[in-house]
């Protein structure tokens, strides 16, 4: 198995989870789902993220790689955290 790169909360990983999706029906069934051209490109938000790909199909690539070789971790959120005080 390979090393971790790194360690991202669980809503970072649903969010680069989803654009890796978007971008996979763009490459392999070029549906664009905002449409094609002036909206923004689910390529050049993972490349805010970090991923250097410019390439979409080595991008999905990365992405991919990436995605699986990552720790998830729980942040609880405030919401949660009260509800569990009321609770006991």
């Amino acid at each position: 198995m390979a090393e971790l790169l790194a360690t991202i909360t669980r809503p970072v990983h649903t969010v680069i989870g989803l654009l890796y999706n978007q971008l996979h029906d763009e490459v392999y069934f070029h549906y664009y789902l905002r449409g094609k051209g002036k909206p923004g490109s689910p390529a050049r938000a993972l490349r805010w993220y970090g991923f250097k790909n410019k390439a979409k199909k080595k991008l999905l690539k990365e992405v991919n790689f990436y995605l699986k070789n990552v720790e998830v971790i729980e942040v609880p959120s405030a919401y949660t955290r009260d509800i569990r005080e009321l609770t006991q």
